[in-house]
């Protein structure tokens, strides 16, 4: 009885072990990306710019598909924060660009110079583009806003004071609109005689 109660009692223990570490590995930080590991311990600068161009890929495909949902949404304008967040990617856009390119020529001229200027550049900016991806997610449910109601504009309308019919037909119309039975007015007549407002 003892030894049977001895191994239930570990056979317990392990399976708690067991599943607190299943849970332990399979957590990770919220903005973990496996990449950045491997870019910080890379020497090699081809391999580091191939992964920033990737992350910079990665990041203006989720602008573009912001930007679609924003002009879907023309009753709703786009957030400050969103906007914001979407000057700071076109900069970092830039400046890869002007990164990269400055790498190329730099590579071309000199075969054999140092480049690990290149590299820790390349570095910091792969963690900024990461960094401005993984603000997406936050961003990604506040991109658009209601609008403010628009200001009611007060237009001059010509005096038809002097016009029986039209004064009448007006005074109607005003009644049936302060009373609550009325759903709805429909104005219709020969075209061209202004029914628009």
């Amino acid at each position: 009885m003892a030894l049977s109660f001895l191994m239930a009692e570990t056979i317990a223990l392990v399976g708690a072990a067991a599943g607190a570490m299943k849970a332990v590995a399979e957590a990770k930080p919220i903005f973990w990306d496996p990449l950045m590991t491997k870019v910080n311990l890379s020497e090699n600068v081809e391999e580091i710019n191939y992964y920033l161009n990737d992350a910079v890929n990665n990041l203006v495909s989720v602008k573009m598909d912001f930007k679609n949902e924003v002009e879907r949404n023309k009753m709703k304008k786009p957030s400050e924060g969103y906007l914001e967040w979407n000057r700071r990617v076109m900069k970092i856009e830039e400046e890869v660009e002007e990164l990269v390119a400055n790498y190329k020529k730099s590579s071309k001229r000199f075969r054999f110079s140092s480049r690990s200027g290149f590299k820790e550049m390349m570095k910091k900016m792969y963690k900024r583009v990461i960094n401005l991806r993984d603000e997406s997610d936050q961003i990604r449910e506040k991109i658009l806003v209601n609008r403010p109601p628009e200001t009611v504009l007060n237009m001059r309308a010509p005096d038809i004071k002097e016009f029986e019919t039209l004064q009448k037909s007006l005074e109607q119309i005003l009644d049936l609109l302060k009373g609550n039975k009325v759903k709805g007015i429909r104005i219709h007549g020969p075209w061209g005689l202004g029914k628009q407002p």
